[in-house]
């Protein structure tokens, strides 16, 4: 499966390190994705992981699941893999890009370099 670990690596971070997936956290992760809209319904996602009855899903079974709600909406695979590794949950269950975050984390470093550049000319006067 084509970016399989770029999934497994946000599938970690959407479940906080933990093995298994909700429907919720689907969901959440589909609608900060973009996916979860018109075309994909949170009807459809709920067909999809009901085949597997259970309350949660693991790693393998999301790759399924994903293969299943692709065919049913006739949507590339590789498109819905693509959208999902570009996004995650963060550790408060609220949706972010990856993006902000490293812009967020650019912006840290700057400031602290700033910081220390002031100080390091304050004791040098």
């Amino acid at each position: 499966m084509a970016g399989c670990g770029n999934i497994e690596h946000q599938f970690k971070a959407v479940t906080n390190g933990g093995q298994k997936i909700t429907l919720e956290q689907i969901n959440k992760w589909l609608t900060d994705a973009k996916l979860l809209n018109k075309k994909i319904t949170p009807e459809d996602t709920k067909s999809c992981f009901e085949k597997f009855k259970s309350e949660t899903i693991d790693l393998t079974t999301f790759v399924k699941f994903l293969n299943d709600l692709s065919e049913q909406k006739r949507l590339p695979v590789g498109e819905l893999e693509g959208k999902l590794a570009s996004s995650r949950l963060t550790n408060d269950g609220s949706v972010t890009k990856v993006g902000d975050k490293i812009t967020d984390a650019m912006k840290s470093v700057v400031d602290d370099a700033s910081r220390t550049n002031k100080k390091a000319c304050k004791q040098a006067k």
